[in-house]
């Protein structure tokens, strides 16, 4: 749990901080680098845990319930 937390953490605070930052006083360059950072970041992030890293985990045989729910299993 707690690498889950800090995981999403580390995701999640620049997102937050860049949306606090639009609301506050917008800008085009914050704009611009917050949605390059969620280009960057977080989409491709999905991809790899879902492809790259689940896939390879061991803890998928000791019935991981992030690996059953990535994919589609049911418990």
């Amino acid at each position: 749990m707690p690498a889950a937390v800090v995981s999403f953490g580390s995701l999640l605070l620049p997102i937050i901080a860049g949306a606090y930052i639009l609301l506050a006083a917008f800008s085009w360059d914050a704009a611009i680098l917050l949605a390059a950072y969620v280009l960057v970041s977080c989409v491709p992030n999905l991809f790899l845990k879902k492809d790259l890293f689940c896939n390879r985990c061991r803890q998928a045989k000791l019935g991981c319930p992030a690996y059953e729910g990535m994919a589609g299993k049911r418990r």
